[in-house]
């Protein structure tokens, strides 16, 4: 158990920590309440109730007393209630049907899905405060310590390129770790027919090797990630970037 805040909007969750020394909020997830269940842990000493759905990990809410924990079931419930009456699970949401997204018009889905749904593991600031999301694919992700290929959706963001996972069943995504753009450099490895790939390399992180499924991926990843060379003068001015809370986790 942690101390936690929890903010009950009209369709999240918003969890929250304390850090002391800074004196300020640190963001620890945005959960939906459409599709969430509520269990209450009946127990004479800890005023305790449970929360899981689909696309959340479960989670034990202790609350300090009795007033406390009434309130809490009572005014989660009708939120749950109402969320799931505003917000209808759609078969489009289902990530089964959205991956692998070989088609554009998965591809804005998928978008779509992850800015209103979580993401597990998350860190760091939300999703949505990172800007408008530029391009995303699945690709094949290697790193030199192993050599193993993993599949990962690769997601463009203005300053970030964000690593994420999706489980065997298609049902969840996973936070997987998050590069800075201004700490990464790009170059091509490969353009054979069937082996698309480029090098991702960067003081933040060992060499990561990018396999792209389509010309088209290929291209708008290199575009996006390759600096031109006149730029580098003036990028060596600014102070270095800072190390972000989690720049890469590989699994």
């Amino acid at each position: 158990m942690c101390e936690r805040y929890v903010v009950l909007a009209s369709l999240h969750l918003l969890i929250l920590s304390v850090d002391h020394t800074k004196k300020t909020f640190v963001y620890e997830g945005l959960l939906p309440l459409a599709g969430m269940h509520l269990r209450q842990i009946v127990s004479a000493i800890s005023y305790t109730f449970e929360i899981s759905g689909s696309m959340i990990e479960s989670r034990l809410i202790c609350c300090q007393n009795s007033a406390d924990f009434d309130m809490w079931i009572r005014h989660l419930q009708h939120q749950i209630k109402m969320a799931n009456a505003n917000c209808p699970i759609s078969p489009i949401n289902n990530i089964s049907f959205l991956v692998p997204c070989d088609e554009q018009w998965k591809k804005k889905e998928l978008m779509r899905h992850l800015l209103c749904n979580t993401i597990l593991k998350w860190e760091g600031k939300p999703i949505q405060h990172l800007g408008r999301i530029q391009y995303l694919t699945m690709v094949q992700v290697a790193t030199g310590c192993t050599g193993d290929s993993k599949e990962r959706l690769l997601l463009l963001f203005p300053e970030d390129l964000l690593f994420l996972s999706v489980d065997k069943e298609r049902t969840a995504i996973t936070y997987e770790g998050k590069l800075p753009l201004t700490g990464i450099q790009a170059k091509e490895k490969s353009t054979v027919l069937g082996r698309l790939q480029f090098e991702i390399t960067g003081s933040l992180t060992e060499p990561i090797l990018i396999t792209c499924s389509t010309a088209e991926d290929y291209e708008k990843f290199l575009f996006h990630l390759q600096k031109p060379e006149k730029n580098l003068d003036s990028l060596s001015l600014q102070p270095p970037p800072s190390i972000p809370k989690k720049s890469w986790q590989h699994h």
